[in-house]
């Protein structure tokens, strides 16, 4: 019985009284059920996060905590970046950091750092 059922789970064009069953273990559809699993973990993360979130403390040092680590999760997505690009990299980093300082404009200022960049990688062609 167990064998006859896997040979059906198994066997794209097998017909159980003309009812075409699907093969599950077909890349198509595993790459589906790769993407709705994903989707959904992303989601219950998500959801989970906000309910947690109203039961932490919002005073003291876990306030301080909270509010530094959206910067320090800036610092570790851009500096791989930063030490790849090299030289270049580090001036359109302290050029982004003391435009956005002086004029308050962070998007001005990323301009600014990403054209540094794109200058340097179009002159060095």
């Amino acid at each position: 019985m167990l064998i006859s059922i896997f040979k059906c789970l198994t066997t794209p064009a097998l017909a159980l009284e003309g009812i075409a069953v699907i093969n599950l273990f077909d890349p198509d559809h595993l790459l589906l059920l790769a993407i709705t699993g994903a989707a959904l973990a992303t989601c219950a993360l998500r959801i989970g996060c906000l309910l947690l979130a109203e039961k932490l403390p919002r005073t003291g040092a876990f306030k301080t905590f909270l509010e530094a680590l959206p910067g320090t999760i800036l610092i570790s997505i851009v500096m791989p970046g930063i030490v790849a690009a090299g030289i270049w990299g580090w001036i359109a980093a302290l050029l982004t950091a003391l435009l956005a300082r002086k004029i308050g404009n962070t998007f001005v200022a990323m301009l600014a750092g990403v054209a540094v960049v794109a200058l340097n990688r179009f002159l060095s062609v």
